[in-house]
């Protein structure tokens, strides 16, 4: 953790900044993913426990109160109702802990997103995979701004996108794929390469395919 760059702060910083900075990485270091994977066994641990779980849940769905990652507080509710040795009050998150995973919520979110649109049977995703892509360095950029805590983070999995972009847009089965997409044609090439040299490589690839489709035609009449 000491290799993570903190976010701006005043010059110097003040010692509400670095009281508040500490405690976010102190936070992280106690894994949190894990502690909501104990949270999760928990609440599956018996059937008595899901059950209870469940009945929660409902409740709380009759009543509005339940929105995505507020649904912890169904499960704090059911933890604190159980009040018994065999749930430890380890399992409970502080709000600073909360707080946290919903910035990492964020972050994955948007990647998450990304793989189902790109995981969907009824889209021709080769030609959309660059673009797509690219929305997600932006995405992910943003949020670098916003949640500067897990800047570091965010940039590692930019910079391992960037890296499959440099590679795959010189593929040419991703440049045809893109061209021959009646909504992309050559836009991506003209908007994302200043040098032209993708774009002169994908009309390359293009003449070639027709040349050869043409060639074939030709033999096989």
């Amino acid at each position: 953790m000491c290799s993570i760059e903190p976010p701006p702060m005043s010059i110097p910083p003040t010692n509400d900044e670095l009281t508040c900075w500490n405690a976010y990485l102190e936070a992280l270091k106690q894994d949190l993913i894990g502690k909501c994977q104990n949270i999760v066994a928990s609440c599956h641990s018996s059937g008595q426990h899901w059950q209870a779980l469940l009945l929660k849940i409902e409740e709380g769905n009759k009543t509005g109160y339940w929105k995505v990652l507020e649904l912890y507080i169904a499960i704090h509710d059911f933890l604190l109702d159980l009040g018994q040795s065999d749930v430890s009050d380890s399992l409970a998150l502080s709000e600073s802990q909360k707080s946290i995973l919903q910035n990492i919520h964020q972050v994955l979110q948007v990647a998450h997103l990304t793989q189902e649109l790109l995981s969907a049977e009824w889209t021709p995703t080769l030609s959309m995979a660059l673009p797509v892509f690219e929305t997600l360095i932006l995405k992910w950029k943003m949020l670098a701004a916003t949640i500067p805590e897990l800047k570091h983070f965010i940039d590692l999995g930019i910079l391992k996108l960037e890296e499959y972009i440099s590679q795959t847009r010189k593929t040419q089965l991703y440049a045809l794929a893109m061209i021959l997409n009646p909504g992309q044609k050559f836009s991506w090439f003209n908007e994302n390469d200043p040098t032209g040299e993708d774009e002169k490589n994908a009309q390359k690839w293009i003449l070639e395919a027709v040349h050869s489709k043409n060639d074939d035609e030709l033999q096989t009449t």
